[in-house]
């Protein structure tokens, strides 16, 4: 049998307190790192969602102009008031409304984006909303969007959108639109 000698039973204690301590060492930097997801985890932004992104920061830097770097050249815009069609009316479009709301907040959110890969197009689903000063008043509109994109030359671009008004707050402006 195998006898331990006196100092080697005393360092058994010790094993087992480090052995505890690196545990807890592990279970804190675990925790540590919960809030974080893991690269693997992550929700991966589609290709469509960037170009979306990219969208409402043309708008919202006030560069109406590169809005046609995201739409192909026959892009059709339906609103209740008007439909835009072509790309170089689009961009007429935005700077004119740009000019008329200088401190216009619009930000479409997609909330569902389908592929039809076979045939190379998508459709983006969300919600979109429009704020500024109406006469000195506080307006906005909200509503819903539905987008047709076309895969082009390796690139989604905008094929065709669609903006349904549901809500509006701001006396003045949402009155003008009964």
């Amino acid at each position: 049998m195998l006898r331990l000698h006196a100092s080697a039973r005393s360092m058994r204690p010790q094993a087992g307190v480090i052995r505890i301590l690196l545990a807890s060492i592990v279970l804190a930097v675990i925790a540590g790192c919960a809030h974080v997801a893991a690269p693997w985890a992550k929700r991966v932004e589609s290709d469509i969602e960037r170009q979306r992104q990219q969208w409402n920061q043309l708008v919202a830097y006030r560069k109406p102009a590169d809005l046609a770097g995201l739409v192909a050249d026959d892009v059709q815009l339906i609103t209740p008031s008007r439909v835009v069609s072509g790309k170089k009316n689009l961009v007429r479009t935005y700077e004119g409304l740009l000019q008329k709301r200088p401190d216009l907040v619009q930000i479409f959110t997609p909330e569902r984006v389908e592929r039809n890969a076979k045939w190379k197009f998508a459709a983006e689903r969300g919600r979109w909303s429009e704020s500024w000063q109406e006469q000195g008043e506080n307006t906005e509109v909200r509503g819903s969007y539905y987008a047709l994109w076309k895969l082009k030359d390796g690139r989604w671009r905008l094929y065709s959108q669609i903006v349904t008004p549901l809500s509006c707050t701001g006396a003045r402006y949402c009155k003008s639109m009964e």
